[in-house]
């Protein structure tokens, strides 16, 4: 198979943030069974924000803001998965493109775990027609769902001007759920 230029960005990318997001984790963690057992647990916190969604296409966007421990630097982690929802379970081959993406949200919302702030914003796209959009506020050792008025905000706010925006035509706007895992 041939690589092209975009997807050797990507894949670079995506290396960078895995590293990144690695480093930030192992810095706030005590050992290597403590790691496991955080990324464990935000796995498990990904997993119930897709199958807490209906049938259809979830689109996620994880994003942390942590400190760089070589450098010092702020830099935010962003990482965007895929996953289809059947009988309320995600379908992921394992090593197919989707199951990367999930692997590199997992990381993400780890950093944001032991970092200064992160996210999670969810789209869900039902089988039988609509998108629904659901957020969550991640911070250390805590999952905060969104209210419908704070994800409609944050969609319908131009980032650079402050702006309002128009809202997407059949998309609803909806407070996140509970996703804490045990």
């Amino acid at each position: 198979m041939t690589t092209t230029p975009k997807e050797s960005v990507a894949d670079g990318e995506q290396l960078l943030t895995f590293d990144l997001a690695r480093r930030a984790v192992s810095r706030n963690v005590a050992g290597p069974d403590e790691f496991d057992r955080l990324t464990a647990w935000c796995s498990d916190l990904v997993f119930n924000i897709l199958s807490g969604h209906g049938d259809g296409l979830v689109h996620v966007v994880a994003s942390a803001l942590v400190t760089d421990p070589d450098t010092g630097h702020d830099d935010r982690l962003i990482a965007v998965g895929h996953s289809n929802i059947h009988d309320g379970a995600p379908v992921l081959a394992v090593g197919s493109e989707d199951a990367v993406s999930m692997a590199l949200t997992v990381a993400v919302v780890s950093a944001a775990v032991c970092g200064q702030v992160g996210g999670i914003v969810a789209r869900h796209h039902a089988t039988g027609g609509g998108e629904t959009v659901r957020g969550w506020r991640i911070s250390p050792g805590e999952v905060v769902p969104l209210k419908a008025g704070e994800v409609f905000s944050a969609y319908c706010t131009d980032a650079l001007t402050g702006e309002p925006l128009s809202p997407e035509p059949g998309v609803e706007y909806a407070d996140g759920f509970p996703v804490m895992p045990r």
